[in-house]
C-alpha cells in the first residue's frame, strides 16, 4: 500500500520543523496460470490465463515449448498449437515495478488413438474358430467392443469367436478412451467372415435286420451337397462308393458310419444300425482224451453267443465239469482236473444268449472213450 512518513525536527532556541513523504510498497509478484487439461494432438488449441501481477502496467512474457506461437506477451494468450505429441513446458514471466518473477508448468498433448485389427482364419467350416488381434494404439487405456455379425459381442482386446452357422458376416470393432485424448473410433470389415455350409449326410440300409446265415445288406447313399463319401462298418469294413453291398462277419447290433465331404472340404457324418439275428452253435457228441493228439477235448463250436454256461453230469447226476467261458474245453477230467473221468456217456446242458439277448438252451449226450 501507500504509507506517509512524517519527520519532525526541533532543538533548543529554534522552532521545530517537519516534512512528510509518501512511500509505496508494491505487492509481491506471484505469477501463476491454471494448467489446461490434456488435448488430442490433431487440432489441439490451448488457452492460458495469466495471474499474479499487482497493477495493470505489469508486463507478461510467455514461452511455449514446441508450439505455434512459441511466445506471447498477452495476459491471456489463446490458440496455442503444439506441433507434436508429448509433455511440453510453458513459462510465464511477469515484470512489474522493477520486479521479475517466473512460473513454469507443463501441458500434455496426447497422440490421437488409431484403430485396426487383424483376422486369423476368416474362412472355413462350422464350427469355425476365428481369432481377432487388436492393432489399435493409444497413450491411455482403451475400451473395446467387438460385434461379430452373428449377434455375439465381446469386450476382450484379442477375442476368439466360434461361428457355428454357415453364412457371411461383418465384423465391427469400436474403441474408446476415457481420458487424455478422449475419442471413440469404429472400424468395420464387411463380408469378411465366410462360414461354408456343411454337407448333409444320409444313407439307406436294406434290410435293417438280417439273419446270421445270410448277413448281406445293401447300402444306398442319400447325402446332399456332398462330393465324396467314405463308409466304415463296425466289423472292420470300408467303402468309398456311394452304393455298395456288405456282408457282415459279426452278429448282434452293428453299425455303419458314413462320412461325407463337400467342395469346401467340410465334413459331416451319420451312423446307421443293423441287427444281425440268429446264431450258430454245434456240439460234438464224443471225444477221445487218450493223449494221441486227436480229438482230445470236448468243446462246442459257436458264433453269435453271449452269457454262456455249461454243465456236464455223470450218470449219477453229479457235475463233473462247469464253465461260463465257451473258450475253455472239457478235457475229460473230474474234480477240478485231479482225476480222469471214466469212459462212458455224460449229459450236458448249455444255456446262452444270442447277440440280440434272446435266450437259448441246448442239451444232449457226450460219449467219452479212451
Amino acid at each position: 500500500g501507500v504509507y506517509v512518513v512524517n519527520l519532525t525536527v526541533f532543538s533548543d532556541l529554534n522552532c521545530p520543523d517537519e516534512m512528510s513523504l509518501p512511500f509505496e510498497i508494491y505487492g509481491l509478484l506471484e505469477p501463476f496460470f491454471e494448467t489446461p487439461g490434456p488435448q488430442c494432438m490433431d487440432g489441439n488449441s490451448f488457452s492460458f490465463q495469466g495471474e499474479g501481477a499487482s497493477t495493470p502496467d505489469a508486463q507478461y512474457d510467455w514461452t511455449f515449448q514446441s508450439a505455434i506461437p512459441s511466445a506471447s506477451v498477452a495476459v491471456s494468450p489463446s490458440g496455442v498449437h503444439f506441433t507434436q505429441p508429448g509433455t511440453f513446458g510453458v513459462s510465464l514471466t511477469i515484470a512489474e515495478n522493477g520486479c521479475v518473477e517466473t512460473y513454469t508448468d507443463s501441458v500434455w498433448v496426447v497422440e490421437n488413438p488409431t484403430i485396426g485389427f487383424e483376422i486369423e482364419n476368416p474362412q472355413g467350416c462350422p464350427l469355425l474358430t476365428v481369432g481377432f488381434t487388436d492393432l489399435s494404439t493409444a497413450e491411455t487405456t482403451i475400451g473395446y467392443n467387438w460385434n461379430f455379425g452373428d449377434g455375439s459381442t465381446s469386450n476382450a482386446q484379442n477375442p476368439v469367436h466360434y461361428y457355428d452357422t454357415p453364412g457371411i458376416y461383418d465384423v465391427t470393432l469400436t474403441i474408446n478412451t476415457s481420458y487424455g485424448c478422449i475419442q471413440t473410433l469404429t472400424l468395420t470389415y464387411s463380408d469378411t467372415i465366410r462360414v461354408n455350409p456343411l454337407p448333409i449326410p444320409g444313407f439307406l440300409v436294406e434290410p435293417g435286420m438280417v439273419d446270421i446265415l445270410n448277413p448281406v445288406v445293401q447300402v444306398t447313399g442319400d447325402a446332399q451337397n456332398a462330393t465324396g463319401v467314405t463308409y466304415f462298418t463296425s466289423d472292420g469294413g470300408f467303402s468309398d462308393q456311394w452304393d455298395f453291398t456288405h456282408t457282415w462277419t459279426q452278429a448282434g447290433e452293428q453299425y455303419i458310419e458314413q462320412i461325407v465331404t463337400n467342395e469346401f472340404g467340410c465334413v459331416a457324418s451319420a451312423i446307421g444300425y443293423v441287427y444281425i439275428n440268429g446264431h450258430l452253435f454245434w456240439v460234438p457228441n464224443s471225444f477221445t482224451p487218450n493223449g494221441d493228439g486227436i480229438n482230445e477235448v470236448w468243446q462246442p463250436v459257436y458264433t453269435g453267443v453271449t452269457n454262456y454256461h455249461v454243465k456236464i453230469f455223470d450218470r449219477w447226476g453229479s457235475i463233473v465239469f462247469e464253465s461260463d467261458d465257451p473258450s475253455i474245453p472239457w478235457r475229460g477230467n473230474v474234480r477240478g482236473g485231479d482225476h480222469f473221468a471214466e469212459d462212458g456217456v455224460y449229459q450236458y446242458i448249455i444255456s446262452f444268449d444270442d447277440l440280440l439277448s434272446f435266450p437259448h438252451e441246448a442239451e444232449g449226450h457226450i460219449v467219452l472213450t479212451r
